[in-house]
Parts: structure tokens; sequence; C-alpha cells
């Protein structure tokens, strides 16, 4: 999956237990982040078909991936104390993107992308799910999925 990420442009900030979080668009600035962002999600999605179809030819049951993806600013920087410093993603896309991300179960999709986002992107194909309780939102949040799942 991080194959996909280096090809778009973007880059992995940090793995949580199974997964990671990917940023596009900083430090330096892009335009196109978004579509990067994007297309580095349907990618993983078609990686994770190649991957499914080796552990059925080895008889092993299939993987499932979520992704969650949003737009915004952020404070991207080193963070913590003179003995600890961490570069890291501080801010409400990446707070939104990880709450997005655990949708997907919910809703039985792949790869959810905000409204924001996907407007952004300029990329079709998607299908709007209309306003969804984001957990720790006040106001829900209008999502798109796109990909195999869309």
């Amino acid at each position: 999956m991080s194959a996909a990420i280096d090809a778009h442009g973007g880059f992995i900030n940090k793995f949580l237990g199974d997964g990671f979080l990917a940023v596009f668009g900083a430090p330096g600035r892009s335009a196109d982040h978004a579509q990067r962002a994007v297309e580095a999600a349907l990618a993983m999605e078609s990686l994770l078909g190649a991957f499914n179809a080796e552990l059925a030819r080895a008889a092993e049951p299939s993987m499932e991936i979520g992704i969650g993806l949003d737009t915004g600013e952020v404070i991207v920087g080193n963070v913590g104390s003179a003995n600890r410093l961490e570069y890291t993603v501080i801010g409400g896309a990446a707070n939104r993107s990880s709450r997005i991300e655990q949708l997907n179960k919910i809703l039985g999709t792949r790869i959810l992308v905000s409204e924001n986002t996907y407007r952004k992107c300029g990329l079709g194909g998607g299908r709007a799910l209309g306003a969804q309780r984001v957990r720790g939102l006040d106001q829900p949040l209008v999502l798109v999925t796109v990909g195999e799942r869309a």
C-alpha cells in the first residue's frame, strides 16, 4: 500500500496498528493534493484486488481495507518536547479523515471521501451517500464513495 502512496506524491506520516496516516500536499503545497490522494486510494484498492487473488490461490482468506479522505488546513511539523520530537499532522482534516475511515465498515464501503475533497479531486465516478453522522462532529458530513464499492 505504501507504494501507491509514494507513486502519487504522498508520504506515510505514521503507522497506526494495522493502518497508517498518509499526507498529500504537505510539507510543500500542491494544488492537486486531493486528486493525488483519491488516485492513491484507488490504486490501493487495485493492489488489494491483486493481493487477494494471491491469497485465494494459496487458499487463504481475503483481506479488506477502509480508507477515509478529507481535505483542509492542518499543522504539519515537529511536535513534542526537547527530549522527544515527532513529525506529525494535527488538525480537523486529519481527525475527520480518521473518523470517516471508521464509517466504511458501517456503510459497507471501502473508500469514503468528504464532499469537499471529492469536489477538489476533479474525478468522477463517485456515489454521494448524503449527510452522515461522524463521531466528534456537531454537524453531519456529506460523504462520497469511490472505487469498486461505489
